[in-house]
């Protein structure tokens, strides 16, 4: 048997981009000081400006993240957990974590 809970992000996305505040910090990547010479963040890596295409001024694109991994749930084997996390990774890294993002 399996269970799956859908947590649908789209009402709650669109809802985000309404404020200010979270289309502002969405824009860390044009604001952010870099040296070309070092790789600090996921903005610096060839394969994020492969696919994420050249940093806009405009918000124009939000990078998200989607990370799964499996956990047994007895400690005999059998049914298992597969927990899921969505990452905005246009937020600024001390952004990124919180729930509420």
């Amino acid at each position: 048997m399996q269970v799956c809970w859908y947590f649908p992000i789209r009402r709650k996305l669109k809802k985000l981009l309404r404020t200010r505040r979270f289309r502002y910090l969405c824009m860390h990547e044009a604001r952010r000081s870099h040296n070309r010479g070092y790789c600090t963040d996921v903005y610096d890596s060839p394969h994020w400006r492969r696919v994420m295409g050249p940093v806009t001024q405009n918000l124009e694109r939000i990078g998200l993240q989607l990370c799964v991994d499996a956990i047994p749930a007895f400690q005999h084997g059998g049914l298992s957990v597969k927990p899921l996390e969505f990452m905005i990774l246009s937020l600024p890294p001390a952004h990124r974590t919180q729930t509420r993002n």
